[in-house]
């Protein structure tokens, strides 16, 4: 039996290697789903059946019949998915599990990406709640705000749900998605007037601060015509003042880098290439609005996901922008949405960071705007209400 487990964890892992190189999720097969979910728990892996409970088997004979499969959210790292193969591997059978993480590395991401926002899936992790069939779920409101961002950002149209727009909606989704979020929605009073629309939900979300944030819609692989249009709405929003101050840059000094030599260094740095317009040492609240909504590499780094909060602001202007070439390596390497070469000195900064690093660990640094629009996304984030009052600021220090 130990070696038949042995061979077992080795197929399991081999499989977790290629998700991660296709940047996918692994697919998990187990039987007795429920204490599998348990062993999970007893060696101290978080986790969340995400949608369907109802569904989950509880047989064997029910596990012989599921045709489904079953989506988990949980806190695996680098340093605990081969504990998560050695569970797996002691129960194999016919159900199916995708497996995704709070970070979305090493093979648990939704197409290269993490499933929800770091920020997101550590709420929905904290905020779990034992079933009736004793597995953990997302607590109600949790379990509804979750299956509306899967709705609207995954699923899209192919859900069902009129999209509120000119856009169509599949007419034969999988499911009734429509009226099992409606009904959770009026058990909860969530106070969304029926008939649902995918564009009345993210307009919940927004206001719940469940929407995905702008930057990461913009990167988000293989966008349809729905995320085209959100895209376009959050552009036209920001586009204003994006076009008055088309040079503005915003840059976020994480807790990592904030020794005295390192801020000196930094700010040398940008001083040499930008005008600093403005810096802002950020409040708890500010924080963690610009951790909810701004992607920043997802805050969550490293093999053990430690979270690397922003600390510092430094709002800038670049006077003499140089355009990037379409055949940039940078660009071709993840960088489409980068128009100004200058943007790229983060990354000479964060790499003169580690270089100088007096320990092995890896020092993230900074993080920064990657053209105007995001810049101003990221203004909303510091600034609130009060960002057409700093955009006025910024545009007056500029004509001095």
């Amino acid at each position: 039996m130990f070696l038949l487990n042995l061979i077992q964890k080795k197929q399991i892992l081999r499989k977790w290697r290629k998700a991660k190189k296709r940047k996918r999720t692994i697919h998990l097969k187990i039987c007795n789903v429920v204490q599998t979910l348990q062993d999970m728990e007893d060696r101290g892996i978080r986790y969340v059946v995400l949608r369907w409970p109802e569904e989950v088997p509880l047989t064997i004979e029910e596990e012989r019949l599921f045709s489904g499969d079953i989506d988990l959210l949980t806190d695996v790292d680098t340093n605990t998915i081969p504990e998560l193969a050695n569970i797996v591997s002691r129960r194999p059978g016919p159900v199916v599990c995708d497996v995704y993480s709070i970070g979305g590395r090493g093979g648990t991401s939704y197409l290269g990406m993490p499933y929800y926002p770091p920020v997101l899936a550590e709420c929905i992790l904290t905020n779990r709640c034992r079933h009736a069939n004793g597995f953990y779920v997302p607590e109600p409101m949790m379990a509804f705000r979750s299956l509306a961002f899967h709705l609207v950002y995954h699923k899209a149209p192919p859900s069902g749900i009129p999209t509120g727009c000119e856009i169509e909606t599949d007419s034969s989704p999988k499911r009734n998605y429509r009226r099992y979020i409606e009904d959770l929605g009026n058990t909860l009073c969530v106070g969304i007037e029926l008939p649902y629309s995918l564009l009345k939900l993210h307009h919940y979300l927004k206001q719940c601060k469940w929407n995905m944030p702008y930057d990461l819609l913009e990167r988000w692989p293989n966008k349809n015509p729905w995320h085209k249009y959100l895209l376009q709405r959050e552009n036209n929003l920001l586009r204003p003042w994006a076009e008055q101050l088309p040079g503005l840059l915003v840059f976020f000094i994480r807790e990592d880098a904030t020794t005295p030599d390192q801020l000196d260094f930094i700010l040398k740095e940008l001083s040499g290439k930008f005008q600093i317009l403005r810096i802002d040492v950020l409040s708890t609240d500010q924080i963690e609005q610009v951790i909810r909504f701004v992607r920043g590499g997802n805050w969550i780094q490293g093999k053990d996901l430690k979270m690397v909060r922003p600390v510092i602001a430094i709002i800038s202007y670049d006077h003499t922008p140089i355009p990037v070439d379409q055949s940039d390596n940078l660009k071709k390497a993840g960088y489409p949405l980068v128009k100004n070469q200058n943007v790229f000195v983060k990354h000479h900064i964060r790499h003169a960071l580690n270089r100088n690093s007096p320990s092995n660990k890896e020092i993230f640094g900074i993080h920064g705007s990657d053209n105007e629009f995001e810049a101003q996304h990221m203004l909303r984030a510091i600034y609130g209400e009060r960002v057409d009052e700093m955009n006025s600021f910024f545009l007056a220090e500029l004509k001095r």
